[in-house]
């Protein structure tokens, strides 16, 4: 599938963004398709990402915005990520009540060199078995790397942005 790439260098710091139609909203819902959609959907991006790490020193950072969208499925749904045998471990995990399962998110955490959530609160929820929703041993595992931020725009920043943006227009 190809893939579509943008590139900004803000602050000294490069932003990539991708675009793809099998990444946008299904149904008008970002979590919108059946299980297998979504985890071709996960399968796509997480490949896409790859191929745009360019930079010697990049880091890969995890966003967790809602951990009950997991990419879960049967151990054999493995097939779908395309990569050598040996690699299936890291995305097996067993569940008390469902026994092993796949679970992309759980590759994702082991594997990032940070995690951040939605917020401080959501990181600290996420380390409990209730709020982790199977993932909070590891999450609990990688806490150095793991760290809540501000959900949310820079309100000065972007009125400085308005301003600039207004100004412009004007002349």
């Amino acid at each position: 599938m190809e893939v579509t790439f943008f590139q900004a260098y803000i602050d000294g710091m490069d932003f990539v963004f991708m675009d793809n139609p099998m990444l946008r909203n299904i149904e008008k819902n970002i979590y919108g398709g059946g299980r297998e959609d979504i985890l071709k959907r996960m399968v796509l991006f997480c490949k896409a990402t790859l191929e745009v790490l360019f930079c010697k020193y990049t880091w890969c950072v995890l966003v967790i915005h809602n951990i009950a969208h997991q990419g879960r499925g049967p151990v054999s749904d493995f097939r779908y990520v395309d990569l050598p045998q040996n690699y299936i471990d890291h995305f097996k995990l067993h569940d008390p009540g469902g026994g092993e399962h796949f679970n992309i998110l759980a590759a994702g955490l082991k594997a990032e060199d940070r995690v951040v959530t939605v917020s401080h609160g959501y990181a600290w929820e996420l380390k409990t078995k209730e709020g982790g929703w199977g993932l909070h041993q590891i999450i609990n595992e990688c806490d150095w790397k793991l760290k809540g931020i501000v959900n949310g725009i820079d309100a000065k920043e972007w009125k400085v942005a308005l301003q600039r943006e207004t100004l412009q227009t004007e002349n």
